[in-house]
C-alpha cells in the first residue's frame, strides 16, 4: 500500500495523506452506490435487456449488413443506449406495436418479456430526463437575425436607421424559428455585411 501510495503521488503530483488518497480512490464506487436508481437500471439492462437483444434482435441488427442500418450490437451498456435517443425511440415504438421481431423471425419473445423491455426503456428515459432537468444542452453560437440587429443598433444609438435593408435577406418569418440554428457566421455574408457595418459606424 505504501508503494502504491508513493507511485500514485508521483504520477498525479498529489501530496495527500493515506486517508484522503483512499477516499479519492474509492469515490467512483461511492458515487455509483449513491445513485441506486442508475445502479438498478444498469443491472436490469445487463440481466434482461442485453440478453433480449442478443437473442431476438442482433441476428438481423448486428454488425454485418444490419437491416434498416440499425446495429444494436453497439449498445452493450446502458450509457450507450441513453446517448442515442432517436434510435431507441424507434426500438420502443417497434416493441410497443409488436412489429419486432417480425412475424417471419424464428424466435419471438413472450408478451411479459417484451413488456419488461418496454418498461426498461421508458424508465431509462424518465431517469435521464429527471437527471438532466433544467439543462438545455449545448447552445451553439449564432448570428443575430436582421430584426435583432436592427433593434440592437436602435437601442445602442437611439436612431432607427435599419441597416439590414442592405444585408442578405433572412428566411421567411414563419421558417425563422425552425432555422434559427442555421444562423451561422459564414464567409459570404460577412464579406458583404462588414463593409456595410463600417459605413454605418462612420
Amino acid at each position: 500500500m505504501r508503494l502504491f501510495t508513493r507511485v500514485f503521488r508521483q504520477l498525479a503530483g498529489l501530496f495527500v495523506d493515506d486517508g484522503l488518497l483512499a477516499l479519492f480512490v474509492l469515490s467512483p464506487a461511492r458515487l455509483l452506490a449513491s445513485d441506486p436508481t442508475k445502479l438498478e437500471l444498469e443491472q436490469r439492462y445487463t440481466n434482461t435487456v442485453w440478453p433480449f437483444l442478443e437473442t431476438y434482435c442482433i441476428t438481423c441488427h448486428g454488425t454485418e449488413k444490419p437491416k434498416a442500418d440499425l446495429d444494436l450490437s453497439a449498445y452493450s451498456t446502458m450509457d450507450a443506449v441513453v446517448r442515442d435517443h432517436p434510435h431507441w425511440e424507434l426500438v420502443l415504438e417497434k416493441l410497443q406495436a409488436a412489429e419486432m421481431p417480425p412475424e417471419k423471425a424464428k424466435r419471438h419473445p413472450g408478451s411479459e418479456l417484451r413488456q419488461s423491455i418496454v418498461n426498461w426503456i421508458q424508465a431509462a428515459r424518465r431517469y435521464e430526463g429527471e437527471r438532466n432537468a433544467g439543462d438545455p444542452g449545448p447552445v451553439p453560437p449564432r448570428r443575430l437575425s436582421n430584426a435583432e440587429y436592427d433593434y440592437t443598433i436602435r437601442d445602442l444609438t437611439g436612431v432607427d436607421i435599419r441597416p439590414t435593408k442592405e444585408f442578405p435577406v433572412d428566411p421567411a418569418n414563419e421558417a425563422l424559428l425552425a432555422r434559427i440554428r442555421q444562423f451561422r457566421c459564414n464567409k459570404i455574408p460577412l464579406e458583404r455585411v462588414l463593409p456595410l457595418r463600417q459605413q454605418h459606424r462612420q
